[in-house]
């Protein structure tokens, strides 16, 4: 699940255009928005979302098999348990959320789905910290800077993210071409961009 403006996304938009509105109103609900977020981190089942949320499977399986139902995510492996089968499910798509789009939705709407986002991109943060892939690479890049900006100097800052995301789309697409035929079996990186307005700091 992405952020991504008018300015700089417009091909991606496009391409997602058909199923684009269809997708966000059925992502509009808190429970959804929870899994999703889940879901960008690590794999889960119906049931054990259920327990973390403390309550019945049957009162979340539904939100399971409507994001499934659009593509929003798929199972990834199964488990026997007493006698049924328990499915696992990891995220498969990547939600377009555009400036309109955020102007359009009630405040604690859109402030959910934000929230959903960063706390989707801190989890694999934190996961790749436990697991000690963070610091695998001696050429892993983390940085983050405060800067103070005039409007014109915002809207710099966010075409040039804008123009990273395409960068590192379209670095993927070339990487997936390359281990097609070389058989590679690659690995998974989580890349993060953010640019945001931040409180003034305490005098």
């Amino acid at each position: 699940m992405a952020v991504k403006t008018d300015s700089w996304k417009t091909r991606l938009a496009e391409e997602h255009e058909p199923r684009h509105h269809h997708l966000l109103k059925a992502m509009a609900h808190p429970v959804r928005m929870h899994l999703l977020g889940i879901l960008s981190y690590r794999h889960v089942s119906p049931a054990e979302f259920a327990r973390e949320r403390g309550e019945p499977v049957s009162k979340v399986a539904h939100h399971f098999r409507s994001l499934e139902k659009l593509g929003c995510i798929e199972v990834i492996h199964t488990r026997p348990v007493r006698g049924s089968t328990e499915h696992f499910y990891r995220r498969s798509e990547t939600i377009l959320v555009r400036d309109e789009d955020l102007l359009e939705m009630p405040e604690e709407v859109s402030r959910l789905l934000l929230s959903t986002i960063v706390r989707g991109f801190l989890g694999r943060v934190a996961r790749a910290l436990r697991t000690g892939t963070l610091t695998a690479r001696t050429d892993a890049h983390v940085t983050w800077k405060a800067v103070k900006l005039d409007e014109q100097g915002w809207k710099e800052m966010t075409e040039i993210l804008g123009s990273a995301y395409v960068a590192v789309d379209e670095a993927e697409a070339r990487a997936l071409e390359r281990m097609e035929k070389s058989g590679e079996e690659g690995l998974v990186a989580t890349v993060g961009l953010a640019g945001f307005e931040s409180p003034h700091e305490p005098e």
